[in-house]
């Protein structure tokens, strides 16, 4: 696959948008300041998703890889739907 900046700017943002529930198995510290962290990068990029970027189901197939990419490693979540 490519990718190219914009599937991987919308991957992170979506991955910012996420909401992080307290008492999951995860270090909800560590994984908010990432998530801010990058949405603070993304607000300094000026970026703002396009239209088809704007839901996780319009997303290219290249950006949803990257963002399930994303949730599995920063959360620990694996799903077995394809992205």
């Amino acid at each position: 696959m490519h990718f190219d900046r914009f599937d991987i700017a919308a991957a992170y943002y979506h991955f910012t948008q996420l909401t992080i529930y307290r008492g999951m198995h995860y270090d909800y510290q560590t994984v908010s300041h990432y998530q801010l962290q990058k949405a603070l990068q993304l607000t300094a990029l000026l970026f703002k998703p396009g239209l088809s970027d704007r839901q996780l189901l319009t997303l290219s197939p290249n950006a949803k890889a990257i963002y399930k990419h994303l949730v599995q490693r920063q959360l620990g979540i694996t799903s077995t739907k394809k992205a």
